[in-house]
């Protein structure tokens, strides 16, 4: 089961690259959404985990603004910790759209 989970986070990876190009990169749907939330729990790469989070991050943020904020901040924590300055600043500048939805 574990080695499925990280098969189908590995395969997100490639989609990393396209980042800039494609402006609905990083949004997955509801079915994926819940794989990848049963996923993060599990998984022990740090790097696949906060990739996982930007994705959920993106699923809520528009629609529930509040779990949007948690994800991002947890993928900024994990960037902080894994010391990735893009996915920093990727991190801060998804957790401030969360915010301005929420009026904060």
């Amino acid at each position: 089961m574990k080695t499925v989970l990280k098969i189908s986070l590995l395969c997100l990876l490639p989609l990393f690259s396209m980042a800039q190009k494609d402006p609905t990169w990083g949004y997955v749907t509801a079915q994926q959404a819940d794989s990848l939330k049963r996923s993060v729990q599990i998984e022990k790469n740090d790097t696949l985990k906060m990739a996982a989070y930007r994705s959920l991050g993106f699923y809520y943020q528009d629609g529930i603004a509040d779990s949007g904020l948690y994800f991002h901040e947890k993928q900024l924590a994990l960037s902080k910790k894994l010391n990735r300055k893009l996915w920093q600043a990727d991190g801060y500048s998804q957790a401030g759209y969360c915010l301005g939805t929420l009026s904060d």
